[in-house]
C-alpha cells in the first residue's frame, strides 16, 4: 500500500493479501494511483497454462463438467519447518491454505469458461496443526453456474496439504479437467507442472478413453516462471496497462474472496495486526510451537 500510494508499480506475491477486503483497497489503490498492480502467481504465465488455457476454449474436452486441483506438500510440520518458519505461523498468515490452496484456486478459476469465474457455492473442511493452530489440510468444494440463464454448474475441488502428498508415484495427476468429451490431467506440482495429458471419451459406463495429445516439454530450459510472471508485468506497464489480462485484479480478488470464505466456515483466525487494514503496521512476534 505504500508503494502504491507512492505511485510506484507493484507485483505482489501470491496471496495477494490476507483477506479480500485489502485485496479490494489495493485494487482501489492502484486505479486512483493509475499504476500497474498484479498479483505474483508465476503458474498463469508458464507455457502448460498458456497450453490449457487454449485446449479448453477450443472445446478440446468439451464442456466442463468437473475440475480438481490438489497442492499439498507431504512434509511433517513438527519435524520439517524451523522455529517460527512462515509456513506454520499465524502471525505470517501460516498454513496451508494461503501458501498452497491458492495455486489450486487459481488453477480452477483458469480452466473455467470466460465470464463465469465466480463461485456460486463455497464449502469446505480444515484439520488443524494443534500446535499453531493454523490449518494443516483444507479440502474446498465449489461450484460455479454456467450458462446464459445458469442451466448448468461445474463442480470444482481445490485441496492443500502440509502433511498429505499429492503425488506420491510421480504417476498421478495433480489436476484434472474433465468435460463431456474427455480429461486434460496435469502432472507435477501445482507451481510447476511437468507434463500434460489430453485424454478424449465418449460418454458411457464402459467407454475407455484414449490418449490423443501429450505435452513432456513444459518447462523449457529450466525456466519455471518467476521471470515470466516479471516479463508480463513489465510488457504491461510499458504498454500503460493498470492490470494484466492473463492474471487480472477481478480473479484476485475472486480468490481472497474464497479464502475469507473458508476461513470463517473453519475458524480460521489470523492476528489483528496482520487483518488490519490500516498501514504501516508492526508485525507480532511468532509464537514458539508447542512440541
Amino acid at each position: 500500500m505504500l508503494a502504491l500510494t507512492a505511485g510506484k508499480h507493484v507485483l505482489c506475491e501470491k496471496a495477494l493479501a490476507i483477506n479480500a477486503l485489502q485485496a479490494s483497497l489495493m485494487i482501489s489503490a492502484a486505479g486512483k494511483q493509475n499504476v500497474f498492480l498484479m498479483e505474483g502467481m508465476w503458474t498463469r504465465f508458464q507455457p502448460a497454462s498458456v497450453e490449457i488455457r487454449r485446449l479448453v476454449q477450443n472445446d478440446a474436452i468439451g464442456k466442463i463438467i468437473r475440475i480438481m486441483a490438489d497442492n499439498s506438500l507431504g512434509m511433517n510440520p513438527r519435524l520439517d519447518f524451523a522455529f517460527g518458519d512462515r509456513m506454520i505461523q499465524p502471525e505470517l498468515g501460516g498454513g496451508a491454505l494461503l501458501d498452497l490452496g491458492v495455486y489450486s484456486i487459481h488453477w480452477i478459476l483458469q480452466a473455467l469458461p470466460p465470464g463465469f469465474k465466480h463461485p456460486n457455492k463455497v464449502h469446505s473442511v480444515t484439520s488443524k496443526y494443534t500446535a499453531t493452530g493454523v490449518d494443516e489440510s483444507t479440502t474446498i468444494v465449489m461450484t460455479f453456474a454456467v450458462g446464459p440463464s445458469n442451466e448448468s454448474s461445474i463442480i470444482a475441488v481445490a485441496s492443500c496439504s502440509l502433511s498429505a502428498g499429492g503425488d506420491y508415484d510421480k504417476k498421478t495427476p495433480t489436476m484434472r479437467i474433465q468435460g463431456d468429451k474427455g480429461e486434460i490431467q496435469i502432472f507435477g506440482r501445482p507451481w510447476c507442472p511437468e507434463k500434460i495429458l489430453v485424454w478424449a471419451r465418449d460418454q458411457g459406463h464402459d467407454e475407455q478413453g484414449s490418449l490423443i495429445h501429450q505435452f513432456d516439454n513444459v518447462i523449457i530450459q529450466n525456466v519455471h516462471g518467476l521471470c515470466l510472471e516479471a516479463d508480463e508485468a513489465a510488457r504491461c506497464i510499458m504498454s500503460g496497462k493498470v492490470q494484466s489480462e492473463i492474471m487480472p485484479w477481478a480473479e484476485s480478488l475472486t480468490v481472497m474472496e474464497i479464502l475469507d470464505r473458508v476461513r470463517e466456515e473453519s475458524g480460521l483466525r489470523f492476528p489483528g495486526e496482520i487483518e488490519s487494514v490500516q498501514y504501516p503496521r508492526t508485525l507480532p512476534t511468532a509464537r514458539r510451537c508447542i512440541n
